[in-house]
Protein backbone atom coordinates (compact mmCIF):
# COMPACT_ATOMS: atom_id res chain seq x y z
CA UNK A 1 0.00 0.00 0.00
CA UNK A 2 2.62 2.73 0.30
CA UNK A 3 3.99 1.49 -2.69
CA UNK A 4 0.70 2.53 -4.23
CA UNK A 5 0.58 5.88 -2.37
CA UNK A 6 3.71 6.82 -3.81
CA UNK A 7 2.59 5.64 -7.12
CA UNK A 8 0.10 7.87 -6.94
CA UNK A 9 1.98 11.43 -6.15
CA UNK A 10 5.33 10.26 -8.08
CA UNK A 11 4.91 10.95 -12.03
CA UNK A 12 6.27 7.88 -14.10
CA UNK A 13 8.62 9.21 -16.64
CA UNK A 14 7.11 11.26 -18.93
CA UNK A 15 4.35 12.43 -16.97
CA UNK A 16 3.84 16.15 -15.54
CA UNK A 17 4.20 16.72 -12.15
CA UNK A 18 0.89 17.96 -10.34
CA UNK A 19 0.27 22.08 -11.19
CA UNK A 20 0.06 24.14 -8.10
CA UNK A 21 -2.92 26.00 -7.64
CA UNK A 22 -2.34 29.47 -8.54
CA UNK A 23 -1.66 32.64 -6.02
CA UNK A 24 -5.00 34.37 -5.12
CA UNK A 25 -5.56 37.00 -2.72
CA UNK A 26 -8.56 37.43 -0.80
CA UNK A 27 -10.95 40.51 -1.16
CA UNK A 28 -10.68 41.00 2.73
CA UNK A 29 -6.56 41.04 2.34
CA UNK A 30 -7.22 43.49 -0.89
CA UNK A 31 -9.71 45.85 1.20
CA UNK A 32 -7.06 45.80 4.79
CA UNK A 33 -4.06 47.10 2.38
CA UNK A 34 -6.21 49.45 1.05
CA UNK A 35 -7.69 50.82 3.94
CA UNK A 36 -3.70 51.21 5.71
CA UNK A 37 -2.87 52.94 2.28
CA UNK A 38 -5.99 55.21 2.68
CA UNK A 39 -5.09 55.86 6.21
CA UNK A 40 -1.07 56.42 5.87
CA UNK A 41 -1.64 58.81 2.78
CA UNK A 42 -4.20 60.98 5.20
CA UNK A 43 -1.74 61.05 7.85
CA UNK A 44 1.37 61.71 5.92
CA UNK A 45 0.80 63.68 2.98
CA UNK A 46 -0.70 66.84 5.47
CA UNK A 47 2.43 66.82 7.71
CA UNK A 48 4.66 66.30 4.81
CA UNK A 49 3.37 69.53 2.90
CA UNK A 50 2.95 71.03 6.19
CA UNK A 51 6.83 70.92 6.47
CA UNK A 52 7.56 74.95 5.59
CA UNK A 53 10.62 74.00 3.27
CA UNK A 54 8.66 71.31 1.15
CA UNK A 55 5.95 73.84 0.42
CA UNK A 56 7.48 77.27 -0.11
CA UNK A 57 10.54 75.35 -2.43
CA UNK A 58 7.11 74.06 -4.18
CA UNK A 59 5.67 77.39 -4.39
CA UNK A 60 8.54 78.84 -6.10
CA UNK A 61 9.50 76.15 -8.30
CA UNK A 62 5.72 76.64 -9.62
CA UNK A 63 6.33 80.42 -9.46
CA UNK A 64 9.53 79.93 -11.91
CA UNK A 65 7.49 77.76 -14.03
CA UNK A 66 4.42 79.98 -14.63
CA UNK A 67 6.65 82.49 -15.37
CA UNK A 68 8.64 80.94 -18.24
CA UNK A 69 5.36 79.77 -19.51
CA UNK A 70 4.37 83.42 -19.76
CA UNK A 71 7.48 84.21 -21.34
CA UNK A 72 6.99 81.49 -23.70
CA UNK A 73 3.26 82.27 -24.52
CA UNK A 74 5.25 85.71 -24.95
CA UNK A 75 7.46 84.92 -27.62
CA UNK A 76 4.74 82.36 -29.20
CA UNK A 77 2.51 84.84 -29.98
CA UNK A 78 4.34 87.56 -30.89
CA UNK A 79 2.88 89.75 -28.44
CA UNK A 80 3.39 91.20 -24.75
CA UNK A 81 2.56 89.28 -21.82
CA UNK A 82 2.31 89.82 -18.32
CA UNK A 83 1.95 88.58 -14.71
CA UNK A 84 -0.01 91.12 -12.54
CA UNK A 85 0.46 90.08 -8.44
CA UNK A 86 -2.56 90.37 -6.20
CA UNK A 87 -1.64 93.82 -3.90
CA UNK A 88 -2.26 91.68 -0.90
CA UNK A 89 0.06 89.14 -1.85
CA UNK A 90 -2.17 86.53 -2.46
CA UNK A 91 -1.47 85.20 -5.96
CA UNK A 92 -0.94 86.36 -9.38
CA UNK A 93 -2.87 86.51 -12.47
CA UNK A 94 -1.47 85.79 -16.85
CA UNK A 95 -2.79 88.41 -19.12
CA UNK A 96 -1.81 89.04 -22.96
CA UNK A 97 -1.48 92.14 -24.19
CA UNK A 98 -4.80 92.98 -24.57
CA UNK A 99 -5.42 92.61 -21.03
CA UNK A 100 -7.19 88.82 -21.34
CA UNK A 101 -6.46 86.41 -19.11
CA UNK A 102 -4.34 83.91 -20.55
CA UNK A 103 -5.42 80.28 -20.44
CA UNK A 104 -4.06 78.12 -17.51
CA UNK A 105 -1.21 75.75 -19.06
CA UNK A 106 -3.22 72.74 -17.40
CA UNK A 107 -7.48 72.42 -17.39
CA UNK A 108 -9.81 75.09 -18.26
CA UNK A 109 -9.96 78.30 -17.05
CA UNK A 110 -7.62 81.88 -16.98
CA UNK A 111 -4.34 81.41 -15.52
CA UNK A 112 -3.96 82.57 -11.70
CA UNK A 113 -2.53 81.25 -8.81
CA UNK A 114 -4.50 81.69 -5.45
CA UNK A 115 -2.18 80.54 -2.52
CA UNK A 116 -5.11 80.74 -0.13
CA UNK A 117 -7.65 78.80 -2.41
CA UNK A 118 -4.93 76.20 -2.99
CA UNK A 119 -4.72 73.53 -0.60
CA UNK A 120 -1.10 72.59 -0.80
CA UNK A 121 -0.02 76.14 -1.01
CA UNK A 122 -2.13 77.78 2.02
CA UNK A 123 -0.30 79.96 3.78
CA UNK A 124 2.45 81.25 1.13
CA UNK A 125 2.05 84.97 0.13
CA UNK A 126 3.97 87.45 -2.09
CA UNK A 127 6.01 88.68 0.57
CA UNK A 128 8.20 91.60 -1.81
CA UNK A 129 8.38 92.80 -5.33
CA UNK A 130 11.38 93.72 -6.39
CA UNK A 131 10.20 94.96 -10.04
CA UNK A 132 11.50 98.67 -10.01
CA UNK A 133 7.92 99.88 -7.77
CA UNK A 134 5.55 97.57 -9.85
CA UNK A 135 3.08 95.19 -9.35
CA UNK A 136 3.52 93.29 -12.59
CA UNK A 137 6.25 91.80 -14.87
CA UNK A 138 5.93 91.56 -18.19
CA UNK A 139 7.77 90.18 -20.97
CA UNK A 140 7.99 91.64 -24.39
CA UNK A 141 7.22 89.59 -27.57
CA UNK A 142 10.65 88.42 -27.61
CA UNK A 143 10.57 86.67 -24.14
CA UNK A 144 12.29 89.55 -22.36
CA UNK A 145 11.57 91.15 -18.95
CA UNK A 146 10.71 95.14 -19.94
CA UNK A 147 11.89 94.75 -16.03
CA UNK A 148 13.70 92.21 -14.16
CA UNK A 149 13.74 92.00 -10.59
CA UNK A 150 12.96 89.48 -7.80
CA UNK A 151 9.58 88.14 -6.39
CA UNK A 152 10.04 86.40 -2.81
CA UNK A 153 7.28 84.05 -1.36
CA UNK A 154 6.99 83.53 2.49
CA UNK A 155 5.32 80.75 4.60
CA UNK A 156 6.44 79.49 7.98
CA UNK A 157 8.98 82.46 8.26
CA UNK A 158 11.09 81.10 5.60
CA UNK A 159 11.36 82.72 2.39
CA UNK A 160 12.26 82.07 -0.99
CA UNK A 161 13.52 84.20 -4.05
CA UNK A 162 12.69 84.19 -7.86
CA UNK A 163 14.87 85.78 -10.05
CA UNK A 164 14.13 87.01 -13.29
CA UNK A 165 17.03 88.74 -15.39
CA UNK A 166 17.13 89.43 -18.84
CA UNK A 167 14.94 86.07 -20.26
CA UNK A 168 16.03 84.08 -17.30
CA UNK A 169 13.93 82.54 -14.59
CA UNK A 170 15.89 81.41 -11.37
CA UNK A 171 14.48 80.24 -8.10
CA UNK A 172 17.50 81.09 -5.67
CA UNK A 173 19.24 79.37 -2.89
CA UNK A 174 17.46 78.93 0.51
CA UNK A 175 17.59 81.29 2.89
CA UNK A 176 16.33 80.11 6.65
Amino acid sequence: MTHDTQEAHTPSPGQKPPEKPPFSVSFLGLLIVLVAITTIATVGIPMWFAQPRITLQKAADLLASDLENVREWAILSHTDCRVDFDPDGGGYTAFDALGNPLSAPIGEGPFRRDYDVDAVFRGVTVETLNLGGSQTLTFDRRGLPRQGGTITLAYGGATRTVKVHRGLVKVLEATE
